[in-house]
């Protein structure tokens, strides 16, 4: 009997490697080639490709499942489903749930994988019902972990339970590679004689091992592996088809595939790779730490970004070794979304703050009050109590405390609507759907089909001619310090440091680092700050704008001169709620702001008492690290 192969090519395979970037107008050339393979499933959808199509790409999503449903006639059509997390970061209602699931089917979908972050049934069930009842095929999902409260018998009772409420099959999902081969083949043997459904097993082969966990598992009876191309394969992404296809064709579970259609589809993506591989912040090939670190290939492409994004790459090793104390500290969560990015933000805050625990996510906060699910162990005590000192502990179903969200946001959104499934991408997204809906509403979106990443000669062609490259929302500045055009090439930015105000003119330099070119005193009254504060000393030159970024961030993050303490951005990000006006008083601890960063809720706090003197940005605005947000006195 043969083995099928599930092609994650367009949905995990990129994201692991180049944190979701990739257009649908690049996928649309290959679609009609890779539906001839003969792949049992192409996984193309849900995960974090929703969210990134709306944030990054300038792309609807649904038109995505539509696009690809219409070149792919022949294979199934398999999507990620986080279960009552949906394709979001937190728990939706079970309105929003069931619309969702119906759009995605009636959209096109043969299949739905579930799975629940913390392998909490609970927030996996009504998932099933919903799938079962749209005449789709419900996959149950075990996240495989590795921690002193997991082990095969926890897993083989999970999906006992899983084919209980309903499923049609089991995927064995192994998010980081730390299934090993003698593991899985236990596993997989397991499961088909004391469950009996068809399983299917999902691998990265960060730690090396996936390609091998595979052919013991199919060994041990495995029905359906997942698989990337050669090009989108290794290191944080799945193994390449074409090794394992070879493999099994001296057994009896050879492959049928058409090696034809592969080679044709394998030469188109070598160009994909070059086109994209600029997202992957660093060259990943096979990394055995993630055996101590346990971290997924798509939260190393995300923390790569996120500390990239914070000008702080350079920590890179201290955050990664700091994410299996945070894990430990939260009751060992499987790392996959949400919980994975609940544990890296939360490792990235603490490394970037310098004080563990320093700022609190409130994501983090919801996850130890229950939120979330039940937690495969014991919370720390000493965070568990700091938090439900501010939050109630919930103990039910996670969804029962939620109202429903469908009516609401049609009404909010009904003068941007143009289909019904803009509801769902509002309630699960609603500041990244509600710009995009404004800028489809002024037509500057195009077509999912015609949405290609430009080639990278033509960017660095455009970077060198001053053009514009890529889409707005990997183009657009950073941070809110009043940037204007000069003269010719040059860019005139105005920072605060101390409550004193300096115009800085800054030289884009193709290929390189922007060349600072003066910092002068500034002469322009732009905030109240500025008019309580004549500059004392011009600040030395220096010629590489990250260092100056860097001693600007260290001069705002020691601000608390006779002028008053000035609160930074200790991170890069989005602001999304200001709590407070200039007069207002605060306490030290006191809630001024909420930001979010990492796709995450982070709450920004005075570190003193003090009086309101200045807000330097406004709801929406996006800030740089280190950037002012609260000026005190």
């Amino acid at each position: 009997m043969s083995v099928k192969i599930t092609d994650t090519s367009l949905r995990d395979a990129h994201q692991s490697l180049f944190a979701t970037r990739m257009r649908t107008g690049d996928m649309v050339p290959i679609l009609e080639t890779i539906d001839n393979v003969g792949f049992h499933s192409l996984e193309m959808w849900g995960g974090a490709t929703f969210d990134s199509c709306m944030r990054f790409l300038d792309e609807d999503p649904w038109e995505r499942l539509r696009v690809i449903r219409k070149y792919v006639k022949n294979t199934k059509l398999q999507m990620l489903l986080r279960g009552q997390n949906i394709v979001g970061y937190k728990n939706y209602p079970d309105d929003v749930l069931e619309e969702f699931i119906k759009k995605t089917v009636a959209n096109g979908m043969d299949i739905i994988r579930i799975f629940d972050a913390v392998n909490d049934l609970r927030n996996m069930e009504k998932a099933i019902e919903f799938t079962k009842r749209e005449g789709a095929h419900a996959q149950g999902t075990i996240c495989y972990t590795i921690s002193p409260v997991h082990n095969n018998n926890v897993f083989v009772q999970f999906a006992k339970d899983l084919k209980e409420t309903g499923c049609d099959s089991i995927c064995v999902k192994d998010m980081a590679g730390l299934l090993s081969p003698y593991k899985g083949y236990d596993l997989v043997k397991r499961l088909k004689e004391e469950v009996g459904l068809p399983v299917q097993i999902h691998s990265h082969s960060t730690s090396g091992m996936a390609t091998t966990t595979y052919i013991k598992s199919i060994e041990a009876g495995a029905d359906i592996v997942d698989t990337t191309i050669s090009p989108f394969a290794l290191g944080t992404s799945q193994p390449p088809v074409e090794p394992v296809e070879a493999m099994l064709s001296e057994t009896e579970k050879e492959l049928e595939l058409d090696g034809d259609a592969l080679t044709e589809m394998s030469e188109y993506f070598k160009g994909m790779k070059k086109k994209y591989e600029k997202y992957s912040k660093l060259a990943f090939t096979v990394d055995t730490n993630v055996l101590n670190y346990q971290v997924p290939g798509g939260m190393i492409s995300n923390l790569t970004s996120q500390l990239s994004d914070a000008n702080a790459i350079e920590k890179y090793d201290e955050a990664l070794q700091e994410i299996p104390k945070v894990r430990e500290e939260l009751g060992y969560p499987p790392l996959v979304t949400p919980t994975s990015q609940i544990v890296g933000s939360q490792a990235v805050l603490n490394v970037l703050t310098g004080e563990r625990y320093k700022m609190i996510s409130e994501e983090v906060k919801n996850y130890v009050a229950g939120y979330y699910g039940k937690p495969p162990h014991e919370i720390d005590p000493t965070l568990k109590e700091r938090i439900l000192q501010e939050k109630e502990e919930f103990t039910g179903r996670p969804a029962d405390h939620l109202e429903p969200q469908l009516d609401k946001a049609r009404n909010e959104i009904e003068q941007y609507l143009e289909q019904e499934e803009d509801v769902l991408s509002y309630c699960l997204f609603p500041n990244v759907a509600m710009e995009f809906f404004k800028k489809r509403q002024e037509g500057k979106i195009n077509a999912s089909e015609d949405n290609v990443e430009p080639e990278p000669e033509k960017e660095k062609a455009e970077a060198s001619g001053n053009g514009k490259s890529g889409t707005d929302s990997d183009t657009k500045a950073q941070g809110q310090s009043a940037a204007m055009q000069g003269p010719d090439s040059l860019k005139q930015l105005r920072v605060t440091v101390d409550g004193q105000t300096f115009d800085v003119e800054v030289e884009p330099v193709a290929g390189g680092s922007p060349s600072i070119k003066s910092i002068q005193p500034s002469q322009t009254q732009t905030t109240k700050s500025s008019q309580a504060q004549k500059p004392q000393k011009q600040k030395p030159q220096t010629n590489n704008a990250s260092e100056s970024a860097s001693q600007v961030q260290q001069g705002q993050a020691s601000a608390t001169s006779g002028t008053g303490t000035t609160i930074t951005a200790p991170i890069a990000g989005n602001v999304l709620k200001i709590n407070v006006s200039p007069g207002d008083n605060v306490n030290k601890g006191d809630v001024v702001m909420i930001l979010e960063a990492m796709k995450m809720e982070n709450e920004i706090t005075a570190d003193s008492d003090g009086t309101v003197k200045d807000v330097n940005v406004s709801e929406g605005a996006t800030v740089n690290s280190g950037d002012p947000l609260v000026v005190l006195e």
